[in-house]
């Protein structure tokens, strides 16, 4: 954090210099807050704080944020000196990026969406759950996951070289897309398919769901580094990916559990 201070010091205001101080005495108290929250910690306007981090050089509060977040590890990290604990220092670095990726995917993770997709997934005959590269482990994880819950599912990362099978999906069925960016041609080929076979469609993703075509049904978000300031040791997005898949089979699990205990009382 010191750097900020004099790579900016002649750029930035007196008040703007309080603020830097009063952070850099404290990093840990403003890693991961809001704006509202930095503002009650430095005694400053969300205005304020907007300008800020602005006359800092950073785009919005949300870049700000993700530098101190990684200055504040890459700090603690420099302060395992011993060539001996080299393994350990790994360890504490992709713990640390891991812990934030997941608890910001927490913190935007939609509920409600998420329990009308569990809904969906219940009452569906076939579910269908795609991805490619990387997403692949996730969306064949889920797919284990509601096959050993009951539910009659598949997965693939394989469009065209699935397409008879997928042809073939009703009203009935679902198809779960889990990808990062869904920057693949394919995909939106699929949700086009699916759409006017009226198949119900779901996606897995660290796009604003503000951006994604409005034929998908289900949209769900998880966190992910800027590629262009994502640290070395994150390479992929597969911790967020299988924590949302976590959430959504224990949000099936209590609501399967739910059905179960209201049938009991009926019989």
């Amino acid at each position: 954090m010191n750097t900020l201070i004099n790579d900016s010091n002649k750029k930035i205001s007196r008040g703007d210099k309080i603020i830097l101080d009063i952070v850099n005495k404290d990093p840990l108290n403003f890693i991961d807050i809001s704006i509202v929250d930095f503002g009650k910690r430095t005694n400053s306007t969300t205005s304020t704080i907007s300008k800020f981090v602005r006359h800092l050089g950073f785009e919005n509060y949300k870049t700000f944020q993700h530098y101190i977040s990684k200055s504040f590890y890459i700090m603690k990290e420099s302060e395992l000196t011993d060539p001996q604990l080299e393994e350990t220092r790994d360890i504490i670095t992709n713990k640390n990026y891991a812990f934030y990726a997941i608890d910001q995917t927490a913190r935007i993770i939609d509920n409600p969406e998420t329990q009308k997709l569990v809904d969906c997934i219940i009452s569906s005959k076939k579910v269908w759950c795609i991805g490619m590269g990387n997403s692949f482990l996730a969306a064949r994880d889920l797919s284990s996951s509601l096959n050993t819950q009951g539910i009659v599912s598949f997965a693939t990362n394989d469009i065209f070289g699935e397409i008879r099978r997928l042809q073939q999906v009703t009203e009935e069925d679902l198809i779960i897309i889990i990808s990062e960016r869904l920057g693949q041609k394919e995909y939106e080929k699929l949700i086009d398919m699916a759409s006017k076979r009226g198949v119900k469609i779901a996606t897995i993703t660290s796009i604003n769901p503000f951006f994604i075509n409005d034929k998908v049904d289900y949209k769900i978000s998880f966190f992910a580094f800027p590629r262009e300031t994502r640290p070395d040791v994150v390479r992929n997005t597969k911790m967020q990916q299988i924590f949302v898949n976590n959430f959504i089979i224990s949000s099936l699990i209590r609501k399967k559990g739910i059905d179960l205990s209201k049938q009991d009382k009926i019989i």
